[in-house]
């Protein structure tokens, strides 16, 4: 372990506080009335919706507002809760700290970061009682603690003000792409699909994988309106075979199914001369005439208001995959341009899309560059370099012995048995 500044000691996660897992709830106790249950996935801002508790819990089960709570399995992460009473789902713990709670957090947020780059950058992860408890981490009197917390909140507070200035200029630049393809429909006239289609909507075909075999995209090759040709596999089937469903230059690959409602139905196009590869079953192929619809036009009115409602309002849900089928595509209805216009506004959404892509890679900069300023601030704080340290200040060793203290006597002692007289 590295040396500690003046006053501090080393110390475990276990000794300066008590975590409590959460309950497993059943699915049959769940609710739509009650205390909402918190669950990891209300925790990451994943956007999941709280079930609920009707019946009675533990004290030990039940988060109020301010109460700490450390994510350990799937996903580490370290949050403070904001609502109102609720109960805990297991795989979170409920911290009761023995420290200032407030430099509690941002200890336990260093911690967790430094274990999850032990897991070799693994996405799920699971961390025991037993090594939690053990994490080893350094302690400051209570006194700096105090101005520990001030100080990383500060630096913190401005680095979330530019990560929402750059934030929010993204989200600007995204309303303005969408109003510009949304306004492709004033005054158009429209069009179904199946009047400009060069030839019949098609299906792609299901092989087994084969690292050997005839190239086919994956799924995963649609994105952001375009068609990744890396994105492929090897399939077992011949060349001769895979040929009806060889992708060209200008086709246009629908997905036909997805868990999600707003992602069934996406469109990509192949925007260049591809190497032979197919396209496999979870897509279907469309070609238009020419003549009458440009492809990047289709491309970028795909994702225009108007066509996600025709075709959200269409999908159909199995098994909880919503899906697409030809002739549903074949009715969507789509602005009728000149060509001329058509070509003018690919432009004009190329140049936006262009600044959209501009900003976008600003904010993934400038997301990497707080990420690291984030850790050096951490880093910092729990090295004793953010703040001066003060020799009147009561050293850590004695909070600790106190707090040794007042665990040894919240120990229940071990009760013998009385030996049975013969």
């Amino acid at each position: 372990m590295s040396e500690l500044p003046p006053g501090w000691e080393w110390t475990t996660l276990g000794e300066i506080g008590r975590y409590l897992n959460g309950r497993g709830f059943k699915k049959s106790e769940w609710s739509d009335s009650g205390r909402p249950i918190i669950r990891i996935q209300n925790l990451t801002g994943s956007g999941a919706a709280f079930n609920y508790y009707e019946g009675q819990a533990d004290e030990r089960h039940t988060v109020h507002d301010g109460d700490l709570l450390v994510s350990w399995a799937a996903t580490l992460g370290v949050y403070v809760w904001r609502g109102p009473e609720a109960v805990l789902n297991q795989h979170i713990f409920k911290v009761e700290s023995r420290i200032r709670p407030g430099f509690h957090r941002w200890l336990l947020d260093n911690a967790l970061a430094d274990l999850q780059r032990q897991t070799h950058g693994s996405g799920m992860v699971h961390i025991t009682k037993g090594r939690f408890d053990s994490t080893p981490v350094p302690l400051p009197p209570l006194s700096e603690q105090e101005r520990i917390v001030a100080a990383i909140e500060e630096h913190l507070s401005r680095l979330d003000a530019a990560e929402d200035g750059v934030n929010s200029a993204h989200r600007r630049t995204g309303t303005l792409v969408q109003r510009l393809i949304d306004s492709t429909w004033d005054r158009a006239e429209t069009v179904a699909l199946a009047d400009l289609l060069e030839q019949p909507l098609a299906n792609g075909r299901s092989v087994r994988t084969d690292p050997d075999g005839f190239p086919v995209l994956r799924l995963t090759a649609l994105r952001n309106r375009r068609i990744d040709l890396a994105e492929r596999k090897g399939g077992a089937w011949t060349g001769e075979e895979a040929r009806p469903f060889l992708v060209q230059e200008g086709d246009f690959l629908v997905s036909r199914g997805n868990g999600s409602l707003s992602l069934v139905g996406r469109g990509g196009l192949v925007a260049v001369t591809p190497d032979p590869v197919a396209y496999p079953d979870t897509l279907i192929r469309v070609r238009v005439q020419p003549s009458d619809y440009d492809v990047r036009f289709l491309s970028l009115v795909w994702d225009s208001t108007p066509v996600r409602r025709q075709i959200e309002g269409q999908a159909r849900t199995t098994a909880g995959i919503y899906k697409v089928n030809q002739e549903m595509l074949r009715l969507i209805e789509l602005p009728l341009l000149s060509l001329n216009e058509q070509s003018a506004m690919v432009e004009r959404l190329d140049a936006a899309m262009s600044e959209c892509e501009r900003v976008r890679a600003e904010v993934h900069r400038s997301r990497v560059r707080s990420t690291t300023l984030r850790r050096s601030v951490l880093g910092a704080a729990f090295s004793g370099q953010l703040v001066p340290q003060d020799p009147d200040d009561e050293p850590a060793s004695a909070l600790l012995e106190r707090i040794r203290a007042e665990r040894a006597a919240t120990i229940p002692t071990k009760r013998t048995r009385r030996a049975k007289a013969s």
